[in-house]
C-alpha cells in the first residue's frame, strides 16, 4: 500500500498519489470494509469507476496517434546503395551579424501551461473523508479514512494499532507512522547514529526530491512518537504487552551478573564480614601495597572520557516522564531526596598526578585500588 506511482499527464510522466485512482484506508475490521458504512461504500465505488471512465477518456486524448499506414503491413525489401562514390558537400560556417547588436529573443507563438509536479491533497474527498497523513520509511502519503462506526467499535487509536499505525494524537487523528518507520528509525539510530531531525529530513527528500520542503513538517510529532515507541518496545520485552499491571521499580532493567547481588554473589553478610581499607596516595607514591583479601574486592576505574552533562530544560512543566524508577534509572523522589542529604566533596591535590600515577601502577604490576572489599562494578 505504501508505493508510490506515476500517470501520464499529455507532456510527461507525474508523480500521482494513491488516493487519486481511488484507494481508501478502511480503519477496522482488519482493514476490510465496514458493514455499517456501505451505504458510503458503494457510493465511492460508483464514483471510482466514473472516475476510471473520466481517466481512460483524457488518456485516450493524448495518446501518440494510430501508427501511419506507409509502415502497416510487409515492409519493402531495403535499397541498394549506389557504389559511385559522392562527393561531400562543402561545410559552411553560419557567422553571427557582429553589426545588429539590437537582437533579442522572438517570443514563443505556443501557449504553455503550468503542470504541477504533484497534485495537491485536499483536506476531505468528495464524500467528505478526512485525509490522514500516513509517514513510511519510503515517503510521506495521504489517504482517505473511512472509519469503522459500529457501535461496539474500539477507540480510533487502537483500531490504528491493528493496521499497524501509530497516531500522532488520540483526539482529532491526522498523523499516523508505521510500525516499519519507526523501527528503521530506531536502528538507523542505533547503528548509524542518525538523528531523528536527519531521519525525516531523510524522509522528506523522497518523498519529493526536487522540493522537500513542501512536505508536511511533521518533525515534532516524529520525535514524540519515537519516544512512544521505545517505550512500548521495551515494556513488551520485558513482558508488560499481554499482561495487566504497571512494571515496578527495576522491572524494565537488564539483571547484571557482575554487580554485587546480596544471597546471589555476594554473602548476606558482607557488611560485617569483610574489613574495609582506605587507600592513602602516599602509599601509592612510594609503590606498596596493603595486603588484602582477595576473596572479595571492589576495583575502581578511572576513566576521563565519561562525561554526563544535564542540560537544563526550557519548559519543565511540559516534560513527560514515561518511565519513573522502572529501568535503569533512579525514581524521581529517592534521588530528590538523596540531593537534599548529599554532601558534595572536593579532591585536594593535583588531579593529573593520581591518574598518572594510578596510570603507572597499573603498567608494571597488577593494581589494587583500595577500599571496600567488594567485587563488581557501578
Amino acid at each position: 500500500m505504501y508505493h508510490q506511482i506515476e500517470k501520464w499527464n499529455g507532456r510527461f510522466f507525474q508523480d500521482a498519489s494513491l488516493w487519486e485512482v481511488g484507494v481508501r484506508l478502511h480503519v477496522g475490521h482488519q482493514g476490510l470494509e465496514c458493514p455499517s458504512q456501505s451505504v458510503l461504500i458503494d457510493a465511492c465505488k460508483v464514483d471510482e469507476e466514473n472516475k476510471d471512465e473520466r481517466d481512460q477518456l483524457s488518456a485516450a486524448q493524448h495518446n501518440f496517434g494510430p501508427v501511419p499506414s506507409e509502415y502497416e503491413g510487409p515492409q519493402p525489401p531495403p535499397s541498394i546503395p549506389d557504389p559511385s562514390p559522392t562527393p561531400d558537400p562543402e561545410p559552411t560556417l553560419e557567422v553571427d551579424d557582429q553589426d545588429d547588436l539590437n537582437w533579442q529573443d522572438v517570443p514563443s507563438t505556443s501557449k504553455f501551461t503550468w503542470v504541477p509536479l504533484h497534485t495537491p491533497t485536499p483536506t476531505l474527498d468528495d464524500h467528505d473523508n478526512q485525509f490522514l497523513l500516513i509517514v513510511d520509511s519510503t515517503g510521506l502519503l495521504s489517504l482517505p479514512v473511512v472509519w469503522c462506526s459500529c457501535p461496539n467499535a474500539d477507540a480510533a487509536d487502537e483500531l490504528l494499532l491493528d493496521l499497524e499505525l501509530l497516531p500522532a494524537s488520540y483526539g482529532n487523528i491526522k498523523t499516523s507512522f508505521t510500525f516499519r518507520c519507526l523501527d528503521d528509525y530506531r536502528l538507523s539510530n542505533l547503528e548509524c547514529k542518525t538523528s531523528a531531525y536527519q531521519y525525516y529530513q531523510k524522509l522528506r527528500r523522497l518523498t519529493n526530491p526536487a522540493f522537500p520542503q513542501a512536505v508536511p513538517n511533521r518533525y515534532n510529532e516524529f520525535r514524540r512518537v519515537t519516544r512512544q515507541w521505545r517505550n512500548l518496545k521495551l515494556r513488551k520485552w520485558f513482558g508488560f504487552g499481554h499482561r495487566s499491571g504497571n512494571p515496578g521499580k527495576g522491572s524494565l532493567a537488564l539483571f547484571c551478573a557482575a554487580c554485587p547481588q546480596p544471597s546471589v554473589n555476594l554473602p548476606t553478610d558482607f557488611k560485617t564480614r569483610y574489613t574495609e581499607y582506605v587507600a592513602d596516595l602516599c602509599i601509592l607514591r612510594y609503590c606498596q601495597f596493603i595486603p588484602l583479601r582477595t576473596e572479595t574486592m571492589r576495583s575502581l576505574v578511572a576513566d576521563g572520557n565519561f562525561t554526563a552533562d544535564h542540560i537544563k530544560q526550557k519548559r519543565l512543566q511540559d516534560d513527560i516522564w514515561l518511565s519513573d524508577g522502572e529501568g535503569m534509572m533512579t525514581a524521581r523522589e529517592p534521588y530528590a531526596t538523596h540531593i537534599k542529604l548529599a554532601k558534595e566533596t572536593k579532591d585536594v591535590g593535583c588531579i593529573y598526578y593520581q591518574f598518572n600515577t594510578l596510570l603507572t601502577l597499573s603498567l608494571e604490576r597488577p593494581l589494587r585500588l583500595f577500599g571496600k572489599q567488594f567485587q563488581g562494578h557501578s
